[in-house]
């Protein structure tokens, strides 16, 4: 059979253009993804191309655009969101307390790195790779801190965290890539566990909503890290849908949605002075 992941990275411009069209897309789904055979599968695609030729409907040369500015963009965006809470970090660091931060998100950005990593080099994608790996090294020192200088609470919290998400990790990789004989299966499950990390990284700062709309102050939601969430989850959307990929597109495009609500919280009870003066009213 032929394997999906020859047919994604073909470098051809005119088939990167074909996965752009939906049509192609459900042939590559019922066809490629399902085992069928080489010559099947040609003649699925010569009918699409076909059909795509005699419509008018071929995607041009600019779609390197989406196939390749997009995610080149989007693991700027990728890292700049993984290292958006390294200078209010530092500063706590430096004060030696960081019971001022939303320090759950730590463990996810560590877990969620280390999966789509993972996710890369089962595919083969690098921009996937270079958008998560300094994203590691962010994480691991994000929960060093936060196991130096948190609070108690907050420690046992974070290290519980890390402690599920890893042996998750560990655990669905390894049912992956020894138990699964079947390659398509083996990435619907890699791909599945890196939605899964990557939602929990979105939403991991909406674990603060209950005391943000209790104090009414929303001091420990990160401005650079709500900005860089959405910046990253609408260029890797794009990417998402320009390969046809429902595991970069569908928790990107959730991401968007989360990091909006975290603007509105902000915008609706702001940090500060004027926060803490609500919070004691």
């Amino acid at each position: 059979p032929l394997r999906p992941e020859l047919c994604v990275r073909c470098p051809s411009t005119s088939l990167n253009a074909f996965i752009l069209n939906g049509e192609l897309g459900q042939a590559r789904s019922r066809d490629l993804w399902a085992g069928a055979g080489l010559t099947h599968a040609a003649a699925r695609f010569s009918r699409a191309a076909a059909a795509l030729r005699a419509r008018g409907g071929m995607v041009s040369d600019d779609s390197w655009l989406l196939i390749h500015a997009a995610p080149a963009l989007g693991a700027l965006t990728a890292n700049a969101m993984f290292a958006a809470p390294l200078s209010e970090v530092r500063r706590a660091r430096a004060a030696r307390d960081l019971s001022t931060l939303a320090v759950r998100v730590f463990p996810a950005i560590t877990a969620n790195t280390l999966g789509w990593c993972g996710y890369a080099y089962a595919t083969a994608d690098a921009y996937i790779f270079v958008s998560n790996a300094p994203g590691v090294l962010l994480g691991f020192y994000f929960m060093s801190s936060a196991l130096q200088y948190g609070d108690l609470p907050a420690r046992r919290a974070v290290e519980r965290q890390l402690l599920a998400q890893s042996g998750l990790c560990l655990l669905v990789a390894a049912v992956a890539t020894i138990a699964l004989s079947s390659h398509a299966a083996t990435m619907t499950v890699l791909g599945s566990l890196a939605c899964f990390n990557l939602l929990l990284l979105y939403g991991a700062p909406l674990s603060e909503v209950a005391e943000v709309l209790r104090t009414r102050c929303s001091g420990k939601l990160m401005w650079p890290l709500i900005v860089a969430s959405m910046a990253n989850g609408g260029l890797w959307t794009a990417y998402g849908l320009a390969r046809s990929d429902a595991f970069i597109y569908a928790p990107n495009a959730a991401g968007v949605a989360m990091a909006l609500m975290q603007a509105t919280l902000k915008l609706r009870f702001p940090s500060g002075v004027a926060g803490t003066a609500k919070a004691q009213a």
